[in-house]
């Protein structure tokens, strides 16, 4: 039953993602970064967790739960939905509002993005820096309306624990559902953070 729910969530958000987001492929080639990197952010992150051995994943869909350990996880489709939420397109310098705050050394403490643009589906992108400039924790709020459903989904990822996803949808010929996925990443003693 999880799994179908799951299967039904992924796949109303993968419909609704082809159908709006209109990129040409010149918006593809950056010379630099318009706002924070999320997929070279992400690319990195599963090279460093490239040695993780295992992942505790919770899912929960209205009452029921699983619990599963996963042994050498595929960190690209486990991460694929933050970097689904990248913004980083010259066509939307002027579609988000940005906000910094900075320590006192003169290093970002946090960064965030809040979109101006309704039809956009990531509303809201904030990280948080350690004074080092390492990433302590990034949220994610996505949101998407067409005619067949509506989703919004919170995402949080911290480096050092693991990640969490929360969907909510509402479809023109069901209720509410919600899903909520917890990854907890069961580090090895090699790994240097």
């Amino acid at each position: 039953m999880i799994r179908t729910v799951i299967f039904i969530l992924l796949m109303v958000f993968t419909i609704s993602s082809c159908q709006n987001d209109n990129t040409s492929a010149t918006d593809a080639v950056k010379p630099q970064a318009a706002f924070f990197d999320l997929k070279a952010y992400f690319q990195q992150e599963e090279e460093r967790l490239s040695s993780l051995a295992q992942i505790r994943k919770q899912t929960q869909v209205g009452e029921e739960q699983e619990v599963q350990t996963i042994d050498q996880p595929d960190l690209k489709a486990e991460l694929d939905i933050f970097t689904q939420s990248d913004i980083n397109k010259i066509a939307w310098l002027d579609k988000y509002q940005v906000d910094t705050t900075w320590y006192q050394v003169g290093q970002m403490k946090q960064l965030t993005y809040q979109a101006i643009d309704e039809k956009l589906k990531t509303k809201r992108l904030h990280i948080d820096f350690q004074p080092d400039g390492q990433v302590i924790q990034i949220d994610i709020l996505r949101s998407n309306t067409s005619l067949i459903a509506s989703l919004e989904q919170r995402l949080n990822y911290r480096p050092q624990e693991g990640y969490r996803i929360e969907s909510r949808q509402q479809t023109s010929i069901s209720d509410e559902s919600a899903l909520v996925v917890d990854v907890q990443f069961l580090m090895t003693p090699t790994d240097p953070r």
